[in-house]
């Protein structure tokens, strides 16, 4: 996998926290290609006389995420490009492993051993780790209720509610139902729903919060072995790494999910995740025959 990621001045740019990962060749034992090649492009910026690049959080966590896409794409070796990779991915499991690689930034002692001071090579403390970790999570449920409105929105937008309902109308409608505060008069809404409007996710807007809750649950299984146990935190990985990692569209995520899990996904690692529910841990469940 490539990395370019600093700056330039004939690069595309969105922001130092926002990059792309672009498949180059991917993998096909029929077609011969058992190199598949990808590129991760960001915008950071350039080391400085005698001083190194520095990230903030926000770019760590893009480049986990970008990361997380090139894993997708290089880590399946099936028979066929079309089954292989990103490719025939379903659109609500396509961030799954992305989403799954920025979940390891919520874990203290591995976002720790990241930090360090660039003369002194000093790590930041623990607290301000926790502080760091619980400051991504503020207004995590103000987000959420946003998230789900919008996800609401875009699928009644494009069913046949549409037939009996105008846009107007349905956002008043669904309104109160996720938002705790009035949207403002002079709100445009949904004129400034770009995903919805012109992007690639129309009437696929929950598939984003839909992977973040896939991801969530996965990780889970991390903290229900415990950090303290490497060997356990190993198996996981390589069952991680033989199931939903390897499966690319060969399989569908329904059943590499069950078969990693031992049943379906349920939001409550998502809740716990975002500081809304009880601790880091889901409870074990007894899965029955």
């Amino acid at each position: 996998c490539y990395l370019d990621p600093y700056i330039r001045d004939d690069k595309g740019f969105n922001g130092g926290d926002r990059g792309w990962f672009l498949p180059l060749r991917p993998n096909s034992k029929v077609g011969g290609s058992n190199l598949p090649t990808g590129c991760i492009v960001m915008a950071l910026s350039n080391p400085g006389y005698g001083k190194p690049s520095l990230l903030s959080y926000n770019e760590v966590a893009e480049l986990f995420n970008l990361f997380g896409k090139a894993l997708m794409h290089m880590t399946v070796r099936n028979q066929w490009i079309e089954t292989s990779g990103r490719t025939g991915v379903e659109l609500d499991a396509l961030d799954l492993i992305p989403n799954l690689m920025t979940q390891w930034l919520m874990v203290p002692s591995f976002l720790q051993s990241l930090t360090c001071h660039w003369s002194t090579g000093e790590n930041l403390s623990l607290d301000v780790i926790e502080n760091q970790i619980d400051a991504t999570k503020h207004m995590s449920g103000y987000t959420l209720s946003h998230e789900l409105f919008k996800a609401a929105y875009d699928i009644s937008f494009y069913s046949s509610e549409y037939e009996t309902e105008q846009y107007q109308a349905l956002s008043q409608r669904l309104t109160p139902q996720y938002l705790v505060l009035a949207r403002e008069a002079e709100d445009c809404f949904p004129a400034n729903f770009q995903e919805m409007m012109d992007g690639d996710m129309c009437a696929g807007y929950y598939s984003n919060l839909w992977s973040k809750m896939l991801a969530a649950d996965v990780f889970s299984a991390y903290w229900e072995a415990g950090w303290d146990k490497p060997d356990a935190i190993s198996k996981i990985s390589k069952k991680l790494r033989s199931t939903i990692m390897n499966a690319g569209s060969s399989r569908s995520t329904a059943e590499v999910f069950r078969e990693f899990r031992g049943r379906d996904p349920n939001p409550e690692a998502l809740m716990i995740s975002l500081g809304l529910r009880g601790s880091r841990a889901p409870k074990k469940r007894v899965v029955s025959a």
